[in-house]
């Protein structure tokens, strides 16, 4: 689903509502207040909790090169719960992994690769 904030929201083709069934996810990628309350009420509007076998919300992380703000998960989670919308919560867990470790690790990983390198290099000036 596509929310407004995503740039496309005139991509989705509301017949496809029609094929939906139980063994169905729909999944909301949400970066603002306004993509969330788009994605409460086309959720309670469709009854897409009682159709599908789960409504996702996911939070939108923030684009490493600044193109776009994310959205906190506590924060969207704190609306779900305010408004009792009948939805998970989806994380990217590839994204916690990879790309919001403490710049501390990050540092530590860095200076760790530098190591092996110049071990690596050292090997081979002294094989040669």
């Amino acid at each position: 689903m596509k929310c407004p904030d995503s740039g496309e929201p005139d991509t989705f083709e509301v017949r496809n509502l029609d094929a939906l069934s139980e063994n169905d996810e729909v999944k909301f990628v949400l970066s603002t207040r306004r993509d969330y309350e788009f994605a409460r009420d086309f959720t309670l509007q469709h009854g897409l909790a009682q159709r599908v076998k789960q409504v996702l919300f996911s939070p939108v992380f923030e684009d490493p090169q600044g193109k776009w703000p994310g959205l906190e998960p506590r924060m969207l989670v704190e609306w779900i719960l305010a408004d009792g919308v009948p939805v998970r919560l989806g994380l990217q867990l590839h994204k916690f992994i990879w790309t919001r470790r403490p710049r501390a690790f990050k540092e530590k990983e860095v200076n760790e690769v530098s190591e092996i390198k110049e071990v690596k290099d050292t090997r081979r000036r002294g094989s040669g």
